[in-house]
């Protein structure tokens, strides 16, 4: 086998015992609430922005949402 050949093998041996260094992701998403009324008088709103944080564990195929009104 060539020097070539031998990397390529090596190269693919390592591609295939390589794991993830990091399963959990961390994700912050802007949100945006906005709610409107309308009644006999004529319609109102109201907006409000937030920020919502969650966690994506791929290997628990779970999610996590951070709670921040503590």
């Amino acid at each position: 086998m060539n020097g070539v050949s031998k990397c390529a093998v090596f190269m693919i041996a390592l591609a295939a015992l390589a794991q993830p260094v990091l399963a959990r992701t961390y994700l912050n998403c802007s949100t945006r609430k906005v709610v409107i009324m309308t009644g006999p008088s004529g319609g109102t709103s109201s907006a409000k922005g937030d920020d919502l944080g969650f966690w994506v564990d791929d290997e628990a195929k779970t999610l996590t949402f951070l709670d921040t009104h503590l």
